[in-house]
């Protein structure tokens, strides 16, 4: 029953454990530590020493507002202004596009204002964590409402040419208090950091582990992979399935290879997303249940890399994962497309 029940809470793609204390209480920390911080490279030196997760920058204004924009027209700086004709500084972007062109929210948040102007024609601004707010202008369309939580990536409007413009283009702002930041640095940095970070970490979280709970409450320790260009390793995950990593390093265009146990019944397969979850089959079948320990495979050490799939199984999309380490053959079951993984496992072997 109790493997029935860890099987389902993963399909609804829900935490099987509540938010811990220790959770709540670093989420208060780090609240206080970006609580005085307004330079992105104050903020970006805080993420890499307390080793902020993918989900705790999510809470933050950090990815650009529009999907691959070609170019900002106008930057946060001194200019002429191209209606008034007279000089005065440019509080935030320009980022010229079609009117239509969707407009991301660019960190998880809560909607504060959503209104008209002459000059801001329509807007939306978003409260993020450590008092940071986002402002979206010149909207052709509206998707979301004051007091509704939104989430990165999400699309809350879309490009136009409402209020004091001379053609159709975003105008984002980021904001604290009664300041006025410089956005470029902000749109970049959850891509920076996570290159950054990878850089240092290449090989370093190359492993699959398997870890039980106490007493007869298993669970499974879930390990995210990123394999970024050029195709180097890292880890920025923890126990819960499902969570905001996938959506975000998607809208990255970065792939994600998600790996790990799951379940401990043999043969059972957990989609998360459009991702693929290994299973530990050896150490299932030679231990019947596992017992306090930690079962790793090493990637960057493995000799061959082989996937099979039975007419069933390209149907319903698994099959088997052939690893060979060191002379000894290991058999994980997959979920998804397997030709993702040998890809990203061969350049990573090579």
């Amino acid at each position: 029953m109790k493997y029935i029940i860890v099987f389902i809470i993963a399909l609804l793609h829900l935490p099987v454990w509540g938010q811990s204390g220790d959770s709540l209480n670093r989420k208060s920390e780090i609240e206080e530590c970006t609580k005085q911080i307004y330079s992105i490279h104050e903020f970006q030196r805080i993420a890499d020493s307390m080793q902020m997760s993918i989900d705790e920058l999510c809470d933050y204004p950090v990815i650009l507002p529009i999907k691959k924009p070609q170019r900002i027209s106008s930057g946060f700086e001194w200019r002429i202004h191209p209606v008034y004709r007279t000089r005065k500084f440019h509080t935030g972007i320009d980022i010229p596009k079609t009117k239509g062109t969707p407009v991301y929210a660019t960190g998880n948040g809560v909607v504060t204002r959503k209104g008209y102007c002459s000059g801001y024609g329509n807007f939306i601004e978003i409260e993020h964590a450590g008092g940071f707010r986002s402002f979206y202008a010149h909207l052709s369309r509206t998707m979301v409402n004051a007091g509704d939580s939104v989430s990165i990536t999400q699309q809350i409007a879309c490009v136009g040419n409402t209020g004091t413009t001379t053609g159709s283009h975003l105008h984002y702002e980021v904001r604290k208090d009664n300041r006025f930041l410089n956005p470029t640095g902000w749109c970049g940095c959850l891509f920076e950091i996570l290159k950054n970070n990878t850089k240092q970490n290449q090989y370093e979280f190359s492993k699959i582990s398997i870890t039980t709970g106490r007493g007869n409450k298993y669970r499974a320790r879930i390990h995210y992979f990123l394999f970024v260009e050029p195709l180097c390793l890292l880890m920025v995950g923890g126990f819960i399935l499902g969570d905001i990593s996938v959506p975000i390093m998607k809208w990255l265009g970065i792939t994600v290879l998600f790996l790990g146990l799951v379940s401990l019944v043999q043969r059972i397969f957990v989609k998360v997303g459009s991702l693929f979850v290994v299973t530990n089959r050896r150490a299932i079948l030679k231990t019947g249940i596992i017992r306090r320990r930690v079962a790793e495979l090493v990637l960057n050490k493995c000799e061959g890399l082989q996937t099979t799939q039975s007419v069933t199984g390209r149907i319903f999309g698994y099959g088997t994962l052939v690893v060979t380490t060191g002379g000894a053959t290991n058999c994980y079951y997959f979920v998804g497309k397997p030709f993702d993984f040998k890809r990203a496992i061969n350049a990573q072997i090579g």
